[in-house]
């Protein structure tokens, strides 16, 4: 646009591009959220499998349940009231489930109860801290309710009567319910954005990239995935046109791309991507510094495997080897070109990781793999 510029900011959870006039207004302004769907249902279930897990927490909240359905306000004053004979059924219905609640709440071992509760508010905690917004907004308020279960609970023991045990009732079904919207939330867009799909001699291939990147390094990994994809194509003599590579979802802050392509092909490549990355995550975290993957024919053949997977696949090795050989230069490049920079990457739901103390040097080290991986290379043999 004439007249105008672009400025790029950086939020705690987002990058913006703000379009400026002449004046100085903003005219126009794109967020771009750092966070992929894939991301946030991957630590929402984190967080799920957290709670969900947890024996004695369970055993609490079991123990407690019989009572979520009595009414707050309601009950606090009938505890309070003096006996009638239109209050005394109600109070009595409602002492006999709190007194049955607090029998079962005291049968748990006091010392582990507490010492164990206090681990799971230290294990949520700890794993809510290391999230980025929105997921983070989420699990905040409900390491408040555990904190307060806690408390609740601590109160109750040292002073067992039916007004406190109904506090810690509320503040327990506080929690649940807040854990069970949490997994509704899970569930709901699981169901919108992973549909299940099925296409005839297509194989689904799901990647995640964690890191945050430039535009244009985003798109050059989306060529990446498309050449490699051609380029086993052509070694398995697949039509690419009857079996093109589909994409079924394709987000940007990270990366994460859903994609269906021909079955044979597509466990292929994501073989190939798997034993790359290994070889750049083990490289590094031996060496402490990152290595391409080699555009020798023989250094490929060692560390893909080229030729053995291709075997494998049913592939008449023997008549394409010099293809094999062409094939290897271009494959080794174009995986230095999507791996670059990734010390984090889920292929079909497995991670690939170089451990979170080492994210930041792997970060800066991979600068000079961005430059020079898309680099024209010659056959070597």
């Amino acid at each position: 646009m004439s007249g105008s510029r672009l400025i790029k900011t950086k939020g705690q959870d987002d990058s913006t591009l703000v379009m400026i006039d002449l004046r100085g207004s903003a005219i126009l302004s794109l967020s771009f959220p750092v966070m992929t769907t894939y991301e946030y249902l991957r630590d929402l279930l984190g967080a799920h499998n957290l709670i969900r897990n947890h024996q004695t927490l369970a055993t609490m909240i079991a123990a407690a349940s019989e009572v979520f359905e009595l009414g707050d306000v309601a009950v606090v004053e009938l505890l309070k009231s003096q006996n009638s004979a239109q209050t005394l059924g109600d109070k009595q219905r409602i002492e006999e489930k709190l007194k049955a609640a607090m029998t079962a709440i005291r049968k748990l071992p006091l010392g582990d109860t507490i010492l164990q509760l206090n681990e799971l508010h230290s294990q949520l905690s700890s794993y809510a801290s290391a999230l980025v917004p929105p997921t983070q907004q989420i699990l905040d308020p409900i390491d408040g309710m555990l904190r307060d279960v806690i408390q609740k609970y601590e109160s109750f023991i040292m002073n067992p009567r039916l007004s406190l045990v109904h506090d810690l009732v509320l503040s327990m079904r506080t929690l649940n319910r807040a854990h069970s919207e949490m997994l509704k939330t899970f569930v709901d867009i699981r169901v919108l954005y992973f549909p299940k799909l099925e296409f005839e001699s297509n194989t689904e291939l799901s990647i995640c990239l964690s890191s945050t990147k430039p535009f244009r390094v985003f798109i050059s990994k989306l060529i990446s995935i498309d050449k490699l994809y051609s380029e086993l194509c052509g070694l398995t003599r697949t039509s690419e046109s009857e079996y093109p590579l589909t994409v079924i979802r394709v987000e940007y802050g990270s990366l994460w791309l859903r994609l269906f392509g021909e079955s044979k092909v597509t466990t292929l490549l994501c073989s190939l991507i798997e034993s790359g990355v290994s070889y750049l995550h083990r490289n590094f975290t031996n060496e402490g510094r990152i290595e391409a993957i080699p555009k020798k024919v023989t250094a490929v053949e060692e560390i893909l495997k080229l030729t053995e997977k291709l075997q494998s696949a049913g592939i008449d090795t023997k008549a394409i080897h010099e293809n094999i050989q062409k094939s290897a230069v271009v494959i080794s490049q174009e995986l230095n070109t999507l791996l670059a920079g990734e010390p984090n990457i889920t292929i079909n739901g497995e991670t690939h990781s170089v451990g979170h103390d080492l994210d930041e040097k792997y970060l800066k080290e991979s600068f000079g793999l961005y430059l020079t991986s898309g680099d024209d290379g010659e056959e070597q043999t």
